[in-house]
């Protein structure tokens, strides 16, 4: 590609902080554009030395809008490489061997282009990684808060139990009463009537016994159960079941 009026001669200077191009112009003097571009060449310069990459890369965005020289394409991709931009970077450098074919440097920024793919690939690559942990880690704490608290249900089971306990305790009261009233009657219709009311009584009392105290064994059985939480694989470290002579509790303890 030529360069209009030899508006720019380019010098490629190889340097300890690596490669640097130093556009200088030479002719046309009253080109504004011309002027305005070298003078933000300049300053870009100065802010890469400055390690201000962002303040250098648009000075030269700027300057090759007002005159589109390759080389300066060049300093852009270096700029944006020192700022971490390497898809900027990698679209200058491109850009740079596209418009400047036969630039002398071409292999040695075909190879830093590999390079800077190659490393955009393997961030790519590790931000994919990262992004499925923190998806897996979501997943376990919505599964820990799902699963991992601990319920109410036992606990008010067992508390249901208690109250059914408690309504056979008034019946056993009830029963006593009644045999006490029964045992005090002189009449005797009367008294074997309040004897029938006390041994009813006293067997209803004996059932919300038996039923109450199945129901609170199952329940604070159910809540140990659940405080001991799930093994590893997710499946419970113990089981419950209600036969009909009591309650069968199988599994790890």
């Amino acid at each position: 590609m030529s360069i209009p009026k030899l508006a720019f001669i380019a010098t490629l200077i190889l340097s300890a902080s690596g490669m640097w191009v130093n556009v200088i112009h030479a002719q046309d003097e009253e080109d504004p554009d011309l002027q305005r571009a070298v003078m933000l060449f300049e300053e870009s310069e100065a802010a890469y030395n400055d390690g201000r990459f962002d303040e250098a890369a648009a000075m030269l965005r700027r300057a090759y809008s007002l005159h589109d020289d390759p080389l300066l394409l060049f300093n852009l991709a270096r700029a944006l490489e020192g700022d971490g931009d390497l898809d900027g970077a990698i679209e200058s450098y491109q850009q740079y061997i596209d418009e400047a074919p036969d630039a002398e440097d071409r292999g040695a920024v075909e190879a830093r282009l590999r390079t800077l793919r190659a490393q955009r690939d393997e961030l790519a690559d590790d931000g994919d990684e990262e992004e499925e942990e923190e998806e897996e880690e979501i997943a376990e704490e919505e599964e820990d808060d799902a699963g991992g608290g601990v319920s109410l249900a036992p606990w008010l089971t067992a508390a249901g139990g208690l109250a059914v306990v408690a309504v056979g305790g008034v019946f056993g009261a009830m029963s006593q009463s009644k045999a006490l009233d029964a045992d005090n009657e002189p009449v005797q219709e009367t008294a074997k009537a309040l004897h029938d009311d006390a041994s009813t009584m006293a067997t209803l009392a004996n059932v919300f016994f038996v039923v109450g105290g199945v129901i609170v064994a199952a329940g604070v059985t159910w809540g140990v159960i659940d405080l001991m939480g799930d093994d590893e694989e997710g499946e419970p470290d113990a089981d419950l079941a209600i036969l009909p002579g009591g309650l069968l509790v199988t599994g790890r303890f």
